[in-house]
């Protein structure tokens, strides 16, 4: 994974599929791709792409982890690199770790959810619309697999990978499939 290279991907990426954000509307005939990204430890390496991603026309969404144990949101350099990425013309949503939560209960996750959004709200002011799972595996007893939840997208919601091939660089490896066979294979009409 390199700079170069990923430059490469994102063309082919655009020539190949419209990019869309999480809830929008499109045509049912275009190739679409939901292009996002979770900021797990570094917001200075996920500015340098998205502003390599502005830089080529293209926008993606970007989970930013309130609760992180690497970086603070709240820290003004951070602050900053936040509102920038969204001044980018990039989303923003929340990537939750339930591990934070006292209790492991949809109600406890909902207060986390929605405190963890009007922190962000207030960093980029404008509405958070979708968050993420970190870590599902840390939720225990409870599956958020529905759509929608708290009046958020569920971007992790198995409801959602049913219509659209998903493809994770998680770690630094290719899960599932790779990510350049996947963009030259015309069968795929939402990634």
């Amino acid at each position: 994974f390199s700079s170069n290279n990923y430059s490469k991907i994102i063309k082919l990426a655009s020539k190949n599929f419209k990019f869309i954000k999480f809830g929008e509307n499109y045509d049912v005939n275009d190739k679409i791709v939901l292009w996002r990204h979770d900021i797990d430890f570094s917001p200075q390496r996920a500015l340098v792409m998205a502003k390599q991603e502005a830089d080529l026309g293209i926008s993606a969404t970007y989970f930013v982890q309130v609760g992180s144990m690497y970086y603070n949101v709240l820290e003004p350099e951070i602050t900053e690199i936040i509102r920038e990425i969204y001044l980018l013309g990039h989303e923003l949503g929340i990537h939750f770790d339930a591990s934070v939560c006292k209790e492991n209960t949809l109600s406890s996750f909902e207060q986390r959810i929605k405190f963890e959004a009007k922190i962000l709200n207030q960093i980029i002011e404008d509405d958070i619309n979708v968050f993420s799972i970190h870590n599902p595996t840390t939720l225990q007893d409870i599956n958020l697999d529905e759509l929608k939840y708290f009046g958020l997208i569920n971007a992790s919601s198995p409801k959602l990978l049913e219509n659209f091939k998903y493809c994770s660089d998680s770690n630094g490896y290719w899960r599932f499939d790779i990510l350049e066979d996947l963009l030259l294979d015309n069968k795929i009409e939402k990634l």
